[in-house]
């Protein structure tokens, strides 16, 4: 009995490694978990009573949790986004330093037209607010800014503007890419539902302004717990009146070339 108990002991030290193993590699493959966490910043316009002040507000996605690279990275892009949003709304376009420092910027740009045009009784606002980004399973993260303004005209503006990021790796997703032709066939005829838009009718002829080739896809697109969502801002493929276009496709209806959500 004696000379088995050193090939016992091996065969019991090898069992327990390999336990040890298989416990190792089913947590290295758990879901990591991320959280989704709101910065905001605002200014106004000074020594302004009521509610029709100049003011702005910025409402930042941005993750936590995770792998810290990846929450990161998607930060990263997701911040660079804003700047450039925000860019082009400033007196002196730049997208660098503080959000306090480009929010007060956006404040000194309406008080020097009004030392242009002191007789204007109109106040400007901006607003990029991303509270509707939303996090989908423990894979994907849905940007969803709604970005609107009004700095003088006959109306204010308003977009709607979606990304998706894989969480696996911090890329962008490609929708194209991942549904290929399919997502485009549906997508027309859920606009075509959409509108009361017959399969034989010019959709120009319908009052839509799409490219002389035809159906487009719009370019947000992005996950949401109910699907896929795209979204046609105005001026977009219809005039302003027309407003945005709205569709969400159940991934049921997609035939995907990659792994599912």
């Amino acid at each position: 009995m004696k000379k088995f108990l050193p090939l016992i002991l091996a065969l019991v030290l090898v069992a327990c490694g390999n336990e040890t193993e298989n416990t190792t590699e089913k947590t290295s493959h758990k879901a990591v978990t991320y959280e989704l966490n709101f910065q905001e910043y605002s200014d106004k316009e000074a020594d302004c009573e009521g509610e029709e002040c100049t003011e702005v507000k910025i409402v930042l996605p941005q993750l936590r949790g995770g792998d810290s690279l990846i929450a990161a990275e998607v930060n990263k892009k997701i911040e660079d986004q804003y700047r450039q949003l925000i860019k082009s709304r400033l007196p002196e376009p730049r997208s660098t330093g503080s959000w306090e420092s480009l929010a007060a910027s956006f404040i000194e740009g309406f008080e020097l037209f009004k030392m242009e045009f002191p007789d204007d009784p109109t106040s400007w606002y901006l607003y990029l607010d991303g509270r509707e980004s939303v996090l989908v399973g423990d894979t994907i993260f849905t940007a969803i800014i709604d970005d609107s303004e009004f700095m003088g005209g006959a109306h204010g503006n308003t977009a709607t503007l979606m990304q998706s990021y894989s969480l696996m790796d911090g890329m962008r997703i490609d929708f194209v890419d991942r549904y290929g032709t399919k997502l485009k066939e549906v997508a027309e005829q859920k606009f075509r539902t959409h509108h009361g838009i017959s399969e034989v009718e010019p959709l120009n002829d319908a009052g839509f302004i799409f490219p002389e080739e035809g159906f487009i896809l719009p370019e947000n697109i992005g996950y949401t717990s109910k699907g896929l969502m795209l979204i046609y801002n105005p001026y977009e493929v219809a005039p302003y009146s027309t407003g945005a276009t709205v569709l969400t496709i159940p991934l049921s209806e997609l035939d995907e070339k990659k792994e599912s959500v």
